[in-house]
């Protein structure tokens, strides 16, 4: 008899384009967003939401129980800007690495809600996301 297994590993991502160049603009955040979610599901992924600023992306997922995280963003990443470079300009690359951290399930509908107004959050000059901020945190004692 065969075996299923599941897991609800729920991630939030956050990459950025090289340099923090902000050549994302509006006028692609449909094509970006279609890619970035085919290439996630197919990666193992399931993908949630994605919100896109001019200079990086957040995404919301549910890791597949075989899916390294790493793997899948290998994956979207070099996928997107491959398939980005083939049709638009200008040339996106994006910067090594990422940040992720774990989602409570109750947790995922504000966060999706959260990630499609990314455009309006960073209309004005100088706001950090949380996500920047946290590695100046002390990690917690009870650790």
């Amino acid at each position: 008899m065969g075996h299923r297994s599941f897991a609800n590993v729920l991630v939030h991502l956050v990459w950025a384009t090289s340099h923090r160049q902000p050549i994302l603009t509006s006028e692609h955040d449909a094509w970006l967003a279609r890619e970035l979610s085919r290439k996630g599901f197919g990666a193992g992924g399931q993908v949630f939401a994605i919100g896109i600023a001019s200079d990086h992306v957040h995404m919301a997922v549910r890791l597949g129980v075989t899916t390294p995280m790493s793997e899948l963003l290998q994956r979207v990443k070099g996928t997107s800007s491959r398939l980005w470079n083939l049709t638009r300009s200008p040339r996106l690359t994006w910067q090594d690495g990422y940040w992720a951290e774990s989602i409570r399930p109750e947790d995922l509908r504000g966060l999706c809600g959260y990630l499609g107004t990314q455009r309006q959050h960073h209309r004005s000059d100088g706001v950090l996301e949380g996500w920047m901020t946290r590695f100046d945190e002390p990690c917690p004692e009870e650790l």
